[in-house]
């Protein structure tokens, strides 16, 4: 587990493993269409159901169509939601991940002292969905540095978020991949879209009295960083 390095890193993206796809050389029929032939497009259309995590009560779906090297667009919509709270999103993924969404019995954390329901934090999802690679703002760069500004991420009306972005360039991402092994692979279904914001103690504001400090940046709270809901996205 790559917890230490997660810590120090938080700031400027998450790293995780490496990844190389190789396509072995095959030879088509005549009148065959090559699909896989280089510097052909490689277009996929993936769609996502999200279920809730952390007992957050949110789900919804998502939508994403990736050509080469770009997602062209993605559109989320999701309800249960923390409500007039900004949700970080992203897309994980980790060549050593399982590519799945984590389930509770991964949760190493408690919410509090007096309140000893488990939560699942950031960190404790790392081997199920594996590292950020795109983060879904609203506005600017797009990169694993941008994990954690919340104040470009969208926020939900009434607990429902409605989220929709076109020309998102994947990126390298040092620890993981190229751009185009990571592009390869999230075509592959190995993407995990994760929604991140619980307010714990249902006040209406991310604060450090309900879960304390997150572990990804000590001066934000872990209600802002903690994960929400998740799907993979799968090709359809």
């Amino acid at each position: 587990m790559k917890h230490g390095r997660l810590l120090a890193a938080a700031a400027t993206g998450l790293a995780g493993g490496s990844l190389l796809l190789g396509i072995p050389a095959a030879s088509a029929a005549p009148g065959m269409d090559k699909t896989n032939k280089p510097g052909m497009d490689k277009t996929v259309s993936l769609q996502a159901s999200l279920s809730e995590l952390n007992f957050s009560g949110a789900s919804g779906s998502a939508t994403a169509t990736v050509k080469n090297q770009k997602i062209e667009n993605i559109a989320i919509s999701a309800t249960g939601l923390a409500p007039d709270a900004a949700h970080a999103i992203h897309i994980h993924f980790g060549e050593d991940a399982r590519h799945e969404c984590p389930t509770m019995a991964e949760a190493t954390n408690v919410r509090s002292a007096t309140d000893p329901t488990p939560r699942l934090s950031t960190a404790d999802g790392l081997p199920a969905y594996g590292d950020i690679v795109v983060s879904l703002t609203t506005t600017g760069d797009t990169t694993p540095a941008s994990g954690l500004a919340l104040d470009r991420f969208p926020a939900s009306s009434g607990g429902m978020l409605s989220y929709n972005r076109s020309k998102i360039e994947f990126t390298d991402v040092a620890g993981v991949g190229t751009a185009k092994s990571i592009a390869d692979a999230v075509r592959d279904g190995e993407g995990v879209l994760v929604v991140h914001g619980n307010d714990y103690n249902d006040n209406d504001a991310y604060d450090f009295e309900a879960a304390g400090k997150s572990e990804l940046d000590p001066a934000l709270p872990a209600e802002g960083t903690d994960p929400t809901a998740c799907g993979v996205l799968a090709a359809h």
